[in-house]
């Protein structure tokens, strides 16, 4: 599973973004991360991790 902090690539595709997640708030990533935690099942002992998608940077790997 992954989550993201919020999301807005205006800066990379100016006045025709593909993605802008509003109203991100550090309340609603956590609300967000507990949930995922509480129905997530590692796939093995080597694949028992969460991806955080690191919103900037995202087009030289995106994530944490």
């Amino acid at each position: 599973p992954s989550i993201v902090p919020g999301w807005d690539n205006t800066s990379r595709r100016g006045n025709n973004p593909t993605l802008i997640l509003k109203d991100s708030t550090p309340e609603h990533f956590e609300n967000w991360l507990s949930n995922l935690k509480l129905d997530f099942t590692p796939y093995s002992e080597e694949e028992n991790f969460i991806f955080i998608n690191a919103w900037n940077e995202w087009a030289e790997g995106n994530h944490l």
